[in-house]
């Protein structure tokens, strides 16, 4: 049982009980790896083992506990739950020198990787006043994202730091995490302050709560996604213009993706590219750099509207550094210069407008030190 201890949660048992939770997350590892090869073929194979226990703790208590001081029916309270996962994650890379300028690649691998840790997290965060009500929640059963990847490319060196290279890759995604948004019926936290002001009121007369304040919430989730596949290629540019220090650096890339349900893989863009000329000479260096991708699939974050996609998205940003010595170099950088505005929707294209918001221009200033 909880016992307040200072008056900023006196009055809101409901929210404490929501938002008191404890996450921890261990990896144990080991790994082993052989060279190979000669001046022509070489490249490596190995292994990696990794051990990973997750546990979250957090309160589960019944609807009508609303109050620090309640009794706590078994199987309800301050709960925990542990997982594990055991991965061997094998790796393979080759590289075959055709030529001394042109090089032939090639690469397998299984990877994992883990949410954010809030993903994990048996939380409950809601807006409790404005209707539709809306939340947010972690997911403690949450497997990592797993894939198995294919990779080759070629790279042709033309010139003293210049390379164009083609490459191609597939993915075999055996598990990844995307948002659904669910209707689930809570009791709202913020009740003792609104329930005899305008917005509990407002909210009674609309159904969305009951006169104790049990209210309908669209509750958005993350959820283990299943399988999925992701195929595509790339072009990548580098180009040194002599010994003037300028300099060019491009891609382009694309990639398809699908589902076993059929749809896109969520945060997949079927099309990105950059453009980023440069300047590196002495202790000077400058770059531009130009990024776009294309809409993709963020999720599902309201019950009963179709999912959520980004819109596409463009950002420029730059950077200027001078070493003052070996042992000095300050650096200015300055992103999303074009104030670019982050934009959702529901559904594919761009007809109704979910939501937008603009992160603003950064600048920033920096001294790094080596001895």
């Amino acid at each position: 049982m909880l016992s307040p201890d200072n008056g900023l949660i006196a009055n809101n048992a409901v929210q404490t009980y929501n938002n008191t939770f404890n996450m921890q997350q261990k990896n144990s590892s080991l790994y082993g790896q052989v060279n190979f090869g000669n001046d022509d073929v070489h490249g490596n194979i190995g292994v990696r083992y990794v051990h990973t226990s997750i546990t979250a703790y957090g309160y589960n208590v019944p609807q009508t506990c609303t109050t620090y001081d309640c009794v706590l029916p078994a199987g309800y309270g301050y709960l925990g739950q542990t997982s594990t996962n055991n991965n061997w994650l094998p790796a393979f890379n080759i590289a075959w020198n055709i030529m001394p300028d042109l090089i032939l690649r090639g690469a397998g691998s299984e990877t994992v990787a883990y949410a954010p840790y809030n993903e994990y997290a048996p939380f409950f965060e809601a807006n409790d006043t404005v209707a539709p009500l809306t939340a947010a929640q972690g997911n403690p059963n949450l497997k990592p994202y797993r894939s198995v990847n294919f990779n080759t490319s070629l790279e042709y060196y033309f010139n003293p730091e210049s390379v164009i290279a083609l490459s191609g890759f597939y993915k075999n995604v055996l598990n990844y995490v995307v948002n659904q948004a669910s209707f689930e019926n809570r009791q709202n936290g913020s009740w003792a302050q609104i329930e005899n002001g305008t917005e509990g009121k407002s909210l009674v007369a609309a159904g969305v709560c009951t006169a104790v304040g049990v209210c309908q919430y669209s509750v958005s989730t993350p959820i283990n996604g299943g399988r999925a596949t992701v195929k595509g290629a790339a072009i990548s540019y580098q180009q040194a213009f002599g010994s003037s220090g300028f300099g060019l650096r491009a891609n382009y890339t694309y990639s398809d993706s699908k589902t076993v349900a059929g749809g896109p893989l969520p945060y997949n863009s079927k099309n990105s590219s950059t453009i980023a000329p440069y300047f590196e000479k002495g202790p000077y260096t400058a770059s531009i750099s130009y990024n776009w991708r294309g809409e993709y699939l963020a999720g599902g974050y309201v019950a009963g509207a179709p999912d959520s996609y980004t819109g596409s998205f463009k950002e420029l940003d730059a950077s200027a550094g001078y070493q003052i010595n070996k042992h000095v170099q300050l650096t200015f950088n300055m992103l999303n210069l074009l104030n670019s505005k982050y934009t959702q929707y529901f559904g594919p294209g761009t007809t109704e407008l979910a939501n937008e918001y603009v992160s603003g221009r950064e600048f920033m200033l920096e001294a790094h030190f080596k001895l």
